[in-house]
């Protein structure tokens, strides 16, 4: 149905129009609007594949993060704890995205599944950037 359509409608009968409106919300609401099935499972898939690939080089990174307290100073410094703290929830925001993005993917939620899907990079792109920074 076009647009021309809803505005024939708009001119014959108020109610009609509201319960036409109420129609169409649905309808792009269980397809997405927009959204493709298909390719919010893609994205889903690679994107936790590779988040999980990352977590061998997170036991690196964790394991060497402890050499941050190797000064007498970095004890007692908050920054040091939270950078600390901040590598070590890497598991967690991998859990947590796996999750709400499936839990999202399932009530058809898919742009929502896909943001939830993002939130590793908080410690991907920042891991990355530090890479790049360091190379030049």
């Amino acid at each position: 149905m076009s647009r021309v359509f809803y505005i024939f409608v708009a001119k014959c009968t108020e109610k009609y129009v509201k319960i036409k409106k109420f129609e169409f919300v649905i309808k792009t609401r269980e397809t997405g609007e927009g959204m493709n099935r298909k390719k919010t499972l893609t994205v889903l898939i690679a994107s936790q594949i590779v988040y999980l690939m990352f977590i061998a080089v997170w036991l690196f990174v964790s394991a060497m993060s402890v050499m941050m307290f190797d000064s007498a100073d970095a004890t007692g410094d908050a920054l040091t704890w939270l950078i600390f703290i901040y590598i070590l929830l890497y598991p967690v925001g991998v859990l947590a995205a796996l999750i709400g993005g499936w839990v999202l993917f399932y009530r058809r939620r898919y742009k929502g599944a896909l943001i939830w899907s993002g939130v590793p990079l908080l410690w991907v792109l920042p891991l990355l950037g530090f890479l790049v920074y360091a190379q030049f």
